[in-house]
């Protein structure tokens, strides 16, 4: 009988031995998977800053191309008169950065890419919403959530700054309440 008792109990003891090793592994496992996670998050993390910081520099450059495509504008004004060869090189300098400066469809596409790692599903979920969106809708709202100003988009998309107002008020007919400029 107490050989039993000895055996019972010997065999309670392996089993919470054998049960303390488990929850021992198993809570190994977790704090390493913890710990990947926590890499995997800092990652996103750190190629989320890069992707703002990138959609941040393209608004930058944006803002400064508009103050210096304004100047050589205001150049060229005051000096139309006067010196034609300086006329003809500073027509050539405003059309080479308003070249640059243009939101073709290739820039769209690299530009949108960003947008869309930056702020996810925001210009999907739009057009899910509202069917009626159109991709020039898109570029106004991706441009304006930027906070970009109606001249900046202007020279962006080579339309008028009254033909972005006019955008945004069609724009703001389709999207109705939803909508905020």
């Amino acid at each position: 009988m107490s050989l039993l008792l000895v055996l019972i109990f010997a065999i309670v003891i392996l089993l919470i031995n054998r049960s303390r090793a488990n929850i021992k592994i198993r809570n190994a496992n977790l704090e390493r998977e913890q710990l990947q996670l926590n890499h995997k998050k800092q990652l996103v993390d750190q190629e989320l800053l890069i992707l703002k910081n990138s959609l941040s520099e393209f608004t930058d450059t944006v803002r400064q191309n508009d103050i210096t495509i304004q100047q050589l504008r205001e150049e060229l004004k005051k000096e139309e008169n006067q010196n034609p060869t300086y006329i003809a090189e500073v027509k050539a300098n405003l059309n080479a950065l308003m070249e640059t400066h243009i939101m073709t469809d290739d820039r769209w596409a690299r530009f949108r890419h960003t947008f869309d790692q930056v702020y996810p599903d925001y210009l999907q979920q739009m057009k899910d919403e509202h069917a009626k969106i159109t991709e020039n809708d898109l570029r106004i709202l991706a441009l304006q959530k930027l906070e970009l100003s109606n001249a900046s988009m202007s020279e962006l998309l080579c339309i008028s700054i009254e033909g972005i107002k006019k955008a945004k008020q069609r724009l703001k007919k389709k999207l109705g309440a939803t909508y905020s400029s």
